[in-house]
């Protein structure tokens, strides 16, 4: 088998909030889209889905707002809630291009292991409620 390589022209990352300098300098020596308060999420998706017949929707749980995700080991202040991530995964849903979502790194462990997993859950239900939403299923 040929190893598969993803061109990175094809990769949209949203809601970049913290990187270290190594991630910095190797996402600034591609031509990944990274879509920053402000951006057009919606523009960057239409570029990406005239591109590509299949999106895979990658969420970590880390992109919620710190206080969602208290256990998280990499929680970040000032990002957004549920509902606001909901809005970003309708953008890319309405796309039609979506054939996988994943939601990963939970880390819900420790006395406020409860208030990640509600906020991780939250995210899933929705997302898939949203896919579910949109997918055309035959008769």
């Amino acid at each position: 088998h040929q190893p598969f390589a993803l061109p990175t022209n094809r990769i949209v990352m949203v809601d970049v909030r913290n990187l270290d300098p190594a991630e910095e300098q190797l996402i600034a020596a591609t031509d990944v889209t990274v879509v920053r308060p402000g951006d057009s999420l919606t523009d960057a998706i239409t570029r990406l889905a005239e591109d590509t017949d299949f999106i895979y929707l990658h969420m970590d749980v880390d992109i919620l707002d710190s206080s969602l995700v208290p256990t998280h080991p990499t929680r970040e202040p000032n990002g957004p809630s549920v509902a606001d991530t909901l809005n970003a995964v309708a953008t890319v849903l309405d796309s039609g291009k979506v054939g996988a979502l994943a939601l990963v790194a939970v880390f819900a462990e420790g006395p406020e292991g409860p208030t990640t997993m509600n906020s991780a859950s939250e995210l899933l239900r929705g997302s898939l409620s949203a896919w579910r939403e949109r997918v055309e299923v035959p008769a």
